[in-house]
C-alpha cells in the first residue's frame, strides 16, 4: 500500500497540471507554453544548444567553459528529451518537463513520509505530497527548471542522510549528495550549508550516544568521498564563477535587514499547511520535544531566522541575488510538511464526525474556496512584471493565506478533538489544496506573458545560412534574448548566463555592444568591430539594416549579408594583454584597434562641433552632465561635414561594471 501511495501521488501530481493545461490552452492541449523569464532567456536556448552540438563546444558560450554552464542548467537526465524534440517544439517541451518534475516531487516526498511513519494514512500522505510538489517555491520558481531537479531529489537525500546518522550507512548518502551536485551545483551549495547546520542536530536527536563518535566519523568520511567524486563539477565551476561577472559575497552588506520579506512570506504561505506547521511546533511543545520532531523544530527555527534576516540569507545565495530571494525555500517547505505529516500520524481518531462541527468545517472550506474564486487574479501581476510582490498584491495574497490557515487550524484540531473523521479532514485538506494551487498557478503562471510566438518566428531562422567558412551572426537590434542565436546553432558574441566571463563582458562593452548585468547582446558595435569579430550575417527587420538579403521569411526577422568584414586573417604584432589592459573609452579603443592592426590613424574621427539648445552642458571631471535650462524641449545640435561615405555613431556609455542597475546605459 505504501508503494501505491507514492505512485498515486506521482500520477495525481502530473494529472493535476495537465488538467490545468487543458482548461487554460497550454500545450499539449493548446498552443501556449509555460516558458517565461529565465526559462525563455537561458534554459530553453541552452537546451537548443545541447541538441545542436551536445553543448556549446562550437559556439564559445561567451568565452566560457562548457562544463560550468552544463552543470548549472541542463545536466538533468530529463534534458535528454530535447534530442527527440523538434527545435520548433522545445518551447513546448518545457511544459512536459515541468509536469514530470512536479510529479517526481510528489513521488519522492511520499517515499519520505512512508519511510518516516508507516502508519500515516494514505490520504494524508498523498495530499501532503501534492502540497510539496505544488508549493509556492515550485510554482513561483519553476522557470528556473533545473532547480526542480533538486526539489525532487531532496526527500530521497534526506532518507540517506538520516540513515547515515542513525545507522552509519554511507553509500546512499554519498550517491545522493553526489547526484545533487551533478544535477545543479548552485543549489547544492545551499544543500551543503543545510547539511552543516543539520549534522550535529541529527546526531543529537536520532543517534544513540554510543554511536555518536562512530557515525560522526562516517559522516565526515562520506562527505569527503562525495567531495572527491564531484570535484570535476564544483572545482571547475568555482574557477569559472571566480572569473565571471558575479559580485558574490560583495553585496551582503548592501541590503536592508529584512529585505524582500513579502516575497519570502508569500512563497511559504502559498501552501497554508506550511504556516500551520509553525502553529503546531509552538503549540504542541510536548510532541516536538524529542527525537526527529525536535530536530524538525530546531532546524526550522534556524532556517526561518536565516531566511528573513537578509544579510544572512544572502550568504546562502553565495553573497548576492536580484530576484528569487529564497532559493533554498524548498528545504523550509519540506521540513514544514513532514512535521505536519508526523503530527497527523500520531493522532488516533476512528470516531465518526459530529454533525455540527462537520457543518462548520465544510462551511469554512466553502468560504475559502469561494473567496479564492472571486478574487481577480489578473490584477495580481506584480510578480510576473518585476519578480517581486508589491504591497497591494501582498495584502491580498496574505489575507487569502490567512483565511486558508484558519480553516486548516479548525479542521486539524477538530480532528484531534474527535469532532470530525480522518475522511472529513482529508476532504478539507484536499479542497484547500486544490483552490490554493489553482489560485497560485493563475497568479504566477497564467499571468506570465506568452512567449510562444516570439520563439517560433525566431527559430524559423535556424539552419538558413549556407556557409562553410568561419563567421559570426549578430542581431541589428534586441529582437530576442541573446542566447537564441547560439541556440539556433550560429557562432555569435551574444551570450547570457549567470557565469558570463567578466573579461568577455568588458571586451564587448569596449567595442560598443549592448550589455548589462551578465547579459551580452550582439546588437551595437560599429563597422570596425563587426569587421574584426567577423559578424558576416545580420538578423534584422526590414528597414533596420540595409544590405543583401540571405533569407527572408513571412515573419518580421530576415537574415542579411554584411559585406564590410575582413577578408581572411590579419596578423597583429602586439600581445592580447595590451588590448586587455586598455581601459579606454569606446571610441579611443576603436582608434587603438585601427592603429595597431589596420595601421591607420585616419579611419575614426570624433565630432566636436555641437551646440545645445535649452540645455546646460557640463564636462567637468570627465563626467558628462546635461540639465534643462527651461521648460521647452532641449536639443544637442551637431554639425558634421559629410564627404564620401561616413557612418555616424552617437554613444552613451557609463562605466565598466556588471551592476544590475546603473545610472544610465
Amino acid at each position: 500500500m505504501r508503494k501505491k501511495t507514492s505512485l498515486t501521488s506521482f500520477i495525481l501530481s502530473i494529472s493535476f497540471l495537465f488538467i490545468y493545461f487543458l482548461f487554460n490552452s497550454y500545450y499539449p492541449f493548446g498552443t501556449r507554453s509555460v516558458a517565461w523569464c529565465d526559462m525563455e532567456q537561458q534554459f530553453i536556448p541552452l537546451l537548443m544548444e545541447l541538441k545542436k552540438s551536445f553543448g556549446f563546444l562550437s559556439n564559445g558560450g561567451g568565452g566560457m567553459s562548457f562544463w560550468g554552464v552544463f552543470f548549472f542548467f541542463i545536466s538533468s537526465p530529463l534534458s535528454l528529451l530535447v534530442f527527440i524534440t523538434k527545435t520548433v517544439n522545445v518551447v513546448y517541451l518545457v511544459n512536459i518537463l515541468t509536469a514530470i518534475k512536479f510529479g517526481l516531487c510528489s513521488f519522492t516526498f511520499s517515499m519520505y513520509l512512508n519511510y518516516e511513519n508507516r502508519d500515516i494514512k494514505p490520504a494524508f500522505n498523498i495530499i501532503l505530497s501534492l502540497m510539496y510538489a505544488y508549493s509556492g517555491y515550485n510554482i513561483m520558481y519553476y522557470q528556473n527548471n533545473m532547480w526542480l531537479d533538486i526539489v525532487y531529489i531532496f526527500p530521497v537525500f534526506m532518507i540517506a542522510f538520516r540513515e547515515l546518522i542513525k545507522n552509519g550507512r554511507m553509500i546512499p548518502y554519498i550517491v545522493l549528495l553526489s547526484m545533487i551536485v551533478y544535477l545543479n551545483y548552485y543549489i547544492s551549495f545551499m544543500v551543503v550549508i543545510f547539511i552543516m547546520l543539520s549534522c550535529f542536530l541529527l546526531l543529537k536527536n536520532e543517534s544513540n550516544k554510543q554511536e555518536h563518535e562512530r557515525n560522526s566519523l562516517k559522516f565526515f568520511i562520506a562527505s569527503a568521498v562525495s567531495a572527491l567524486i564531484t570535484a570535476p563539477v564544483w572545482l571547475v565551476s568555482f574557477i569559472q564563477i571566480m572569473n565571471s561577472g558575479r559580485n558574490s559575497f560583495q553585496d551582503i552588506g548592501k541590503t536592508t535587514f529584512f529585505g524582500n520579506w513579502l516575497d519570502k512570506y508569500c512563497l511559504l504561505s502559498a501552501v497554508s499547511m506550511v504556516i500551520f506547521s509553525l502553529v503546531i511546533m509552538f503549540k504542541e511543545k510536548k510532541f516536538f520535544k524529542y527525537g526527529i520532531c525536535r530536530y524538525y523544530k530546531q532546524i526550522m527555527i534556524i532556517l526561518l531566522t536565516s531566511a528573513f534576516i537578509d544579510p544572512v540569507n544572502k550568504v546562502w545565495h553565495t553573497g548576492s541575488y536580484q530576484g528569487f530571494s529564497l532559493r533554498y525555500g524548498f528545504i523550509i517547505i519540506f521540513i514544514a510538511l513532514v512535521s505536519v505529516g508526523a503530527y497527523l500520524s500520531e493522532i488516533k481518531n476512528t470516531k465518526e464526525s459530529d454533525k455540527k462541527i462537520l457543518f462548520i468545517c465544510i462551511s469554512f472550506v466553502i468560504v475559502y474556496a469561494g473567496t479564492s474564486i472571486i478574487i481577480d487574479t489578473q490584477r495580481l501581476n506584480s510578480y510576473v512584471s518585476g519578480l517581486h510582490i508589491n504591497g497591494e498584491n501582498a495584502v491580498i495574497l496574505m489575507a487569502l493565506s490567512f483565511i486558508a490557515l484558519n480553516v486548516i487550524i479548525f479542521a486539524v484540531y477538530s480532528f484531534k478533538q474527535k469532532g470530525i473523521s480522518s475522511r472529513v479532514l482529508s476532504f478539507a485538506m484536499g479542497t484547500i489544496f486544490i483552490f490554493e494551487t489553482v489560485f497560485s498557478l493563475n497568479v504566477y503562471m497564467k499571468n506570465a506573458p506568452d512567449v510562444t510566438s516570439r520563439y517560433k518566428f525566431t527559430v524559423e531562422l535556424e539552419d538558413k545560412i549556407n556557409d562553410d567558412g568561419f563567421y559570426r551572426v549578430k542581431s541589428q537590434k534586441r529582437y530576442f534574448y541573446p542566447n537564441m542565436i547560439e541556440g539556433m546553432g550560429y557562432d555569435t558574441v551574444a551570450h547570457y548566463t549567470s557565469l558570463t566571463d567578466k573579461n568577455f563582458i568588458y571586451a564587448m562593452k569596449k567595442m560598443g555592444y549592448s550589455s548589462y548585468w551578465l547579459d551580452v547582446s550582439s546588437n551595437g558595435g560599429t563597422l570596425i568591430t563587426d569587421a574584426f569579430l567577423m559578424n558576416k550575417y545580420i538578423i534584422s527587420t526590414i528597414g533596420d539594416f540595409i544590405g543583401k538579403g540571405v533569407y527572408s521569411s513571412v515573419n518580421p526577422l530576415k537574415i542579411y549579408l554584411n559585406d564590410d568584414i575582413l577578408d581572411g586573417a590579419w596578423i597583429s604584432d602586439i600581445s592580447p594583454e595590451e588590448f586587455e589592459n586598455n581601459n579606454s573609452e569606446r571610441m579611443e579603443f576603436s582608434e587603438f584597434l585601427c592603429s595597431k592592426i589596420l595601421k591607420s590613424d585616419d579611419i575614426i574621427h570624433k565630432v566636436e562641433n555641437f551646440e545645445t539648445e535649452n540645455l546646460i552642458y557640463d564636462n567637468s571631471s570627465d563626467f558628462y552632465r546635461l540639465a534643462p535650462s527651461s521648460n521647452d524641449d532641449g536639443y544637442i545640435n551637431y554639425s558634421v561635414d559629410i564627404i564620401g561615405d561616413k557612418v555616424l555613431y552617437f554613444d552613451v556609455f557609463g562605466n565598466y561594471s556588471t551592476n544590475l542597475v546603473e545610472k544610465y546605459y
